[in-house]
């Protein structure tokens, strides 16, 4: 029974410094994933605002090739009063 008792005692033994090892594992984890998630976050900016100036430029530029097709929306001609 001593035996057993011992046997039992020697494994329990080495799980309180390898809790303190995956504590660190856990904390240096956290602390890349935030690194990462902060990284993200300014590229998400960076699109936003690319994608921004690119919507900008399509209106402008649509309206461009409209005025120089001499295409008429109909929307535009609705406020318009009408000549006679």
């Amino acid at each position: 029974m001593i035996a057993r008792f011992r046997a039992g005692s020697a494994i329990t033994e080495p799980t309180t410094p390898r809790r303190s090892t995956q504590v660190e594992e856990l904390r240096e984890r956290i602390t890349s994933l935030r690194h990462k998630n902060e990284q993200l976050r300014l590229h998400v900016e960076l699109y936003e605002e690319h994608i921004r100036q690119l919507t900008v430029e399509n209106t402008r530029l649509t309206a461009e090739l409209t005025q120089q097709q001499g295409v008429a929306h109909l929307a535009s001609q609705r406020n318009r009063p009408t000549p006679q």
